[in-house]
């Protein structure tokens, strides 16, 4: 029966970005995987909702962004409310979340394209045990970065699986969710056009009001 070792490790990695079971939702169930979806099933396979528009049927598209306060990475409160009149990118990630890391690129990309018309807020979902990777990798990424070592974002945005890029509107109105997926789907790798698009809509009608 050695072999049954090797099929817990092996169901850890199809597992992805998940919380553990017996402790802090922001710790990983394996540190360093990648990224899973509520609808994976049995096999791995996503099946995308995502539309030709990108929204993905999210039952907060299209409603006002939740209250929201975190801390920077100096420790001061902070709020999307700051934000308020500007687009935002909001994205939520974690250190040890191998499909945060493997999006950097795009989010990189989108903010070179973007960022004097978007404001792009980055919130780690890291608890404390990992704060110190946290803020190396925070480090290098671009825009404002907060911290919410309690995880209270995911539960409020009603997401479940990092990476997760939530896209509002310069009144605050949530236009589009997505949450990390093993395939793809939507998350920023893999779909950086669909995402250029999405915030052009929301740039333009942010300067249509």
């Amino acid at each position: 029966m050695r072999f049954l070792p090797l099929l817990a490790a092996t169901a850890l990695v199809l597992a992805g970005c998940t919380a553990p079971t017996d402790g802090p939702a922001t710790e990983p169930m394996d540190p360093g995987r990648g990224g899973g979806s509520a609808e994976d099933g049995p096999g791995g396979t996503v099946a995308s909702t995502q539309s030709a528009d990108g929204r993905t049927g999210h039952p907060l598209e299209g409603q006002p962004a939740p209250h929201y306060e975190a801390v920077d990475l100096d420790g001061d409160p902070v709020t999307l409310a700051d934000h308020a009149g500007r687009p935002v990118l909001f994205h939520i990630w974690a250190s040890w979340c191998s499909v945060c890391e493997a999006e950097e690129p795009s989010l990189h990309a989108l903010h070179a394209d973007y960022g004097d018309r978007v404001d792009f807020v980055s919130v780690s979902i890291d608890g404390q045990r990992y704060e110190d990777a946290m803020r190396r990798e925070a480090a290098e990424a671009p825009g404002a970065q907060w911290w919410d070592p309690d995880d209270a974002v995911r539960p409020l945005f009603q997401v479940s699986y990092q990476p997760i890029t939530v896209f509002l509107d310069a009144d605050g109105t949530v236009d589009t969710v997505w949450q990390g997926q093993r395939a793809d789907r939507t998350t920023l790798r893999g779909n950086e056009e669909l995402a250029r698009d999405v915030l052009g809509r929301i740039v333009a009608g942010s300067a249509s009001t």
